[in-house]
């Protein structure tokens, strides 16, 4: 019996014994390999490049810096922060001219300051015109009172008009608010057309220069998220007839039921006398064009010997609506020699899509309103 407990003792020791053996192998073995792998790391570890920087100073660029081919230079760049979009082309020519180094001055340019802002809610723009600066560059004198009139195109909006200011000083200060109606999806197919107008002490008014303002480029300053957007753009001048012969009243007006255009006479002034020094017998001739072709023309009556003759008639054509658009009216007031085609042309005035200021306008305003309206028009030497 005492053996059998002696071999179950010594069997408990052995395993013991080997229990302990296995678990110092495993610990070796493990403490082997993190040995060995740290081993690897420290011999295979890639060496980082030392950076030199070079030494600089508060205030001041070392003689490295100041060679460097990257500041022989200033680019511009577009306005991108909120920041930016906030400051006026105004304000970012000044900055842009300031870094400039040139000496070479800038030529005097007449100019328009106003701002714009959309509200989407209520789907109105509303257009703040500011002041105008060197408008006598297009007038040459200061000796006039201007005033500006605005429209948007293609939408179909009546013309407004600022208040009349005295152009006493290089800088004109209108403070005038207008508000357009424009639907928000047509918003980016719009222009503001902005027309600068003078008249002197004798009530006669003149057309001197012309903006447009394409609405999608306002865009990225953020016009449709009710953005104020301050501009300040240049004006460009009305090209203006060599020598004026005198001038014709006319009134347009256009029938869409019946398709008939039309135009009545009321007078002309200040004709030139002809060449023998007789006053001349004046008459009106109005011609019909359309791409490139004349396709009618009426003649009024002849007046004898009158410099400001009174027509008061009316012509009338028929032309189809589908090409107004496209169709040229020239007027020509003429002396009636007796000859027929030998006539002389006093003076001449064209209306049509392809003209500018006043004779355009009065064109456009045909086309799209049903009230005639009268207007004086420079005569232009044949």
């Amino acid at each position: 019996m005492p053996s059998v407990w002696v071999l179950i003792i010594l069997g408990v020791t052995c395993a013991i014994i080997l229990s302990a053996f296995a678990g110092l192998l495993i610990t070796t073995v493990l403490h082997y390999r993190r040995s060995r792998r740290d081993a690897d790391l420290a011999t295979n570890k890639p060496e980082l490049p030392v950076i030199k920087w070079p030494s600089l100073r508060v205030g001041a660029l070392t003689a490295e810096y100041a060679q460097s081919p990257l500041d022989a230079q200033y680019v511009a760049i577009q306005p991108r922060t909120y920041h930016d979009l906030q400051k006026s082309e105004e304000q970012l020519l000044s900055e842009n001219r300031a870094g400039s180094t040139s000496e070479v001055p800038e030529r005097r340019k007449a100019k328009l300051k106003f701002t714009l802002q959309y509200n989407a809610i209520e789907e109105a723009l509303t257009v703040k015109l500011l002041q105008a600066k060197n408008l006598s560059i297009l007038t040459g004198t200061n000796d006039v009172t201007y005033y500006v009139t605005l429209k948007i195109l293609p939408l179909s909006h009546r013309s407004f008009q600022s208040s009349a200011v005295k152009g006493e000083t290089d800088t004109t200060t209108f403070e005038d608010s207008f508000e357009f109606k424009i639907p928000n999806g047509e918003l980016p197919r719009q222009n503001i057309k902005f027309t600068v107008r003078c008249f002197d002490r004798f009530s006669h008014h003149e057309i001197i220069g012309e903006l447009r303002v394409n609405l999608c480029e306002q865009e990225p300053r953020g016009l449709s998220l009710s953005r104020e957007v301050l501009l300040y753009r240049e004006i460009n001048e009305v090209q203006k007839p060599d020598r004026s012969v005198g001038e014709v009243m006319v009134s347009l007006g256009y029938l869409r039921l019946t398709e008939k255009l039309a135009v009545v006479l009321v007078r002309a002034r200040d004709l030139q006398p002809l060449k023998s020094g007789y006053k001349p017998d004046p008459y009106a001739d109005v011609s019909i064009c359309h791409a490139g072709r004349y396709l009618r023309h009426k003649q009024s009556h002849t007046l004898l010997q009158e410099c400001n003759p009174i027509f008061n008639e009316t012509l009338t054509f028929h032309i189809p609506h589908g090409i107004l658009h496209e169709v040229s009216i020239v007027i020509s007031i003429r002396h009636d020699s007796g000859e027929g085609e030998d006539d002389v042309i006093l003076g001449q005035v064209l209306l049509g899509p392809e003209t500018t200021g006043i004779q355009f306008e009065q064109w456009n305003d045909m086309r799209l309103n049903n009230k005639p309206i009268a207007r004086w028009h420079k005569l232009n030497a044949f």
